[in-house]
């Protein structure tokens, strides 16, 4: 989920531009977010769609940053260029299965989840 919440424009954009010529599975995703609903059937499907419309890894092509990351396995401890103090996470909290993250990256301001619409809040690792 939080890949869609930190992509959501780029994500709907995505799907406007293709065939479906719409973002409702986006917002429908969203929504059921916000009702409190099982997303599952609905991350799959908006997944699947990506992939039909050119994507070839789905929504797991994306990272925080909206690019195709670096997934591999990584050795506990090892530097990886990311402070260890401060990160900010799913204001909604482990209850909205969102694993969103963000690392403060200069005096830019925090982003806002696209369920809530609250900012992410700061927590230490």
């Amino acid at each position: 989920m939080g890949i869609v919440c930190a992509r959501e424009q780029e994500l709907g954009a995505r799907l406007r531009a293709g065939p479906l010529r719409s973002d409702a599975l986006v917002r429908d995703l969203l929504e059921a977010v916000r009702q409190g609903e099982d997303v599952a059937d609905r991350v799959d499907a908006l997944h699947n769609v990506l992939v039909a419309v050119g994507v070839p890894q789905g929504l797991y092509a994306y990272d925080e940053h909206g690019r195709t990351g670096d997934r591999g396995v990584h050795v506990a401890g090892a530097d990886r260029g990311r402070s260890a103090e401060p990160v900010y996470l799913c204001p909604l909290g482990p209850a909205a299965r969102c694993g969103r993250f963000w690392w403060q990256q200069g005096p830019v301001p925090v982003p806002r989840c696209a369920v809530s619409g609250d900012a992410l809040c700061r927590e230490r690792l």
